[in-house]
């Protein structure tokens, strides 16, 4: 066990200070950039269960989302990342006559670890943790053209949560770079205000917002 121990501290050395000893990259230490995610949430919730047993489910986590993201290289081995996000979500499993969408503005702040990969800097790896903050989350629901169906708008407090992510970066110039990787998010809402709260299931209350997405981003570096 002893032996075991020892070599993965030294490979995590070996690791760390790949790349180092090489001049320092060229890029700027500013970045600022477009970011797009795709994924799913892990909860999912039937608001309609049609005349032949289709059910038209919908989560609070985020099947998307599109921000701008400003990033900040505080040292060769660590950056901090903060980011201003249109996030949403819509139905799972269309049904005809049925609509229903969760938007919400996000603020996110990162602190990524950087691995350099190789001497030239134009690869890296990135593993980041941080907060998020979500305002105005509203579920916004059209489905009175199906039987049993109805319309409403749910508004949910705003919440405040926190994500992992791991990412790559390449760099084809010294100005441009862009990364490709996974986030996961965790987050809960809290039930504020509606309309046709009759219909609002005990589900819909106090819903998990966790997610899992594929992010990529595009930066100009100064």
């Amino acid at each position: 066990m002893k032996r075991v121990f020892i070599i993965a501290c030294l490979a995590l050395i070996s690791f760390s200070t790949f790349g180092e000893g090489a001049a320092d990259p060229v890029y700027g230490r500013s970045r600022i950039g477009l970011t797009a995610d795709l994924g799913r949430g892990t909860e999912n919730h039937t608001l309609f269960v049609t005349p032949d047993f289709k059910n038209a489910n919908i989560s609070l986590g985020k099947n998307y989302a599109f921000g701008v993201r400003y990033g900040y290289e505080l040292t060769r081995s660590f950056e901090m990342d903060g980011d201003i996000n249109f996030e949403g979500s819509t139905l799972t499993n269309p049904v005809t006559n049925v609509k229903a969408r969760v938007g919400y503005g996000s603020v996110t702040l990162t602190a990524n670890y950087v691995l350099m990969l190789g001497k030239d800097f134009t690869k890296r790896l990135k593993f980041g943790a941080g907060a998020d903050y979500n305002f105005s989350p509203r579920l916004t629901i059209r489905g009175q053209r199906v039987q049993n169906g109805f319309d409403a708008t749910w508004n949910y407090e705003n919440a405040a949560g926190y994500h992992v992510n791991a990412m790559y970066e390449y760099f084809w110039s010294e100005s441009w770079s862009a990364d490709l990787g996974l986030k996961w998010t965790g987050i809960a809402y809290k039930f504020n205000s509606g309309t046709n709260l009759s219909y609002l299931k005990n589900e819909f209350r106090e819903p998990g917002g966790n997610a899992i997405n594929v992010v990529a981003g595009v930066y100009f570096h100064f």
